[in-house]
């Protein structure tokens, strides 16, 4: 393990000078990185904001209380906090509509691309509603006919015997 000169030993100051030497690659290694983290916190940036773009020219019917109403926005929450805004409370309950029509608005189901398409929708639902109504005022006014009727009856039989 020797040579002519004697043992080799390992001199720790011998590569001393190049631990302190500029490294130029390290110093362009930092600036791509930062660069690189720049470029994805703008695309990221650029993606969420055209999503809350997006997202606030949306609207949709659902239910403000007991009445229909119009939201601005989508019908989701992100962290507790919804993505609609009322815009719009109509007289319509939801409780007048059909079935089917109910559980969309209960279920924010109906979408709109502008505020006048949303308002053209919830008039749809207003009239629909006005005919669900006409329509059991008339089947209660039967029942109430076939029930005086069957009173009449009952009375008439019972003078009868």
């Amino acid at each position: 393990m020797g040579d002519a000169d004697g043992p080799r030993l390992i001199d720790p100051d011998a590569r001393e000078d190049v631990r302190y030497t500029p490294m130029i690659g390290r110093r362009r290694r930092h600036w791509s990185v930062i660069i690189s983290v720049l470029i994805a916190l703008v695309v990221l940036a650029g993606g969420l904001f055209g999503a809350w773009r997006y997202a606030m020219g949306q609207y949709y019917i659902a239910p403000a209380g007991e009445q229909v109403a119009i939201y601005k926005g989508i019908p989701d929450t992100i962290a507790g906090h919804g993505l609609g805004e009322l815009v719009e409370r109509r007289d319509t309950r939801v409780t007048d509509l059909p079935s089917y029509y109910r559980q969309k608005v209960n279920g924010s189901d109906i979408k709109a691309d502008s505020l006048d398409q949303a308002r053209s929708q919830a008039d749809y639902l207003d009239e629909l509603a006005r005919v669900c109504i006409a329509q059991r005022a008339e089947v209660l006014a039967g029942i109430e006919t076939v029930r005086s009727g069957v009173a009449e009856a009952t009375r008439v039989l019972a003078a009868e015997q």
